[in-house]
């Protein structure tokens, strides 16, 4: 029985091979509306969560041995998951400089500015972000025969993103806040494809996603650590092609210095 499993594992390789082309877009941001309150105090977390990937072409070569590659340039967007990071570091009392970066994805430097609610005091916040990033990435095979060697394909994909969110929270005490996040993002992204089996092809393409998020922030009694749990709703759109929404659901653990 393992020898027929293994046989057709490697049967199955040997008939055909791929490279797909792809980015994601996180759907759980865990973005409360609490800046971090003073200058340098800060704020670094690691999350999981859901996420929509982008498949923008795929390539194919019929054998692991073959000299001839094929392409699929009919893009889809996938259900996923990803796992992101983000350090938020304080300007003044209202305002923190933030970087994020998500699993597979263009990383975001932005700006989060709290507009109501003072410090982590009990009561109602507002905050809005703002962030631009970029990202490149690059496949290639090569086939090596008679001691030379000729390029089967070569796929590069680059990325521009920004996105804003709008925050809202209520803080009951130390330990406990609850708040909902509206965001927006846009991705560009160009995909360049060349090969010996066919000619040069660049693929261009604007995907934008748009999400309603609730969390519960839940903080201990030293404030220097806490978990976050979310989950909400996200459409993603690419182009007037192809659109999925979906639930999304995540964990992110966090710690602060000050």
């Amino acid at each position: 029985m393992k020898n027929s499993i293994l046989f057709v594992i490697i049967a199955t390789c040997l008939s055909s091979c791929s490279t797909t082309i792809d980015f994601k877009s996180a759907g759980n941001r865990f973005h409360t509306p609490e800046s971090s309150g003073d200058t340098l105090n800060g704020k670094i977390q690691f999350g999981f969560g859901k996420a929509h990937k982008y498949e923008t072409a795929t390539l194919y070569a019929d054998s692991i041995f073959s000299s001839s590659v094929t392409k699929n340039t009919e893009g889809r967007i996938v259900d996923s998951k990803a796992i992101t990071y983000d350090l938020f570091v304080g300007v003044i009392e209202e305002l923190d400089i933030y970087t994020r970066a998500t699993e597979d994805s263009a990383g975001i430097l932005g700006v989060k500015y709290q507009f109501y609610g003072k410090g982590t005091d009990k009561g109602h916040r507002g905050a809005i972000m703002a962030g631009y990033g970029s990202a490149e990435d690059s496949e290639s095979s090569q086939r090596v025969s008679n001691e030379t060697s000729q390029r089967l394909y070569k796929a590069d994909l680059e990325v521009d993103a920004w996105e804003v969110e709008l925050l809202y929270g209520y803080r009951f005490n130390d330990n406990i806040q609850i708040y909902t996040n509206l965001n927006y993002a846009s991705f560009d992204t160009k995909t360049t494809l060349q090969s010996e089996s066919f000619d040069t092809e660049i693929i261009k393409a604007k995907v934008k996603t748009m999400g309603l998020l609730f969390g519960a922030d839940l903080r201990s009694d030293n404030k220097r650590t806490g978990y976050i749990f979310e989950s909400g709703v996200v459409r993603s759109e690419w182009e007037n092609l192809y659109d999925d929404t979906e639930i999304m659901l995540g964990l992110n653990f966090y710690w602060n210095w000050h």
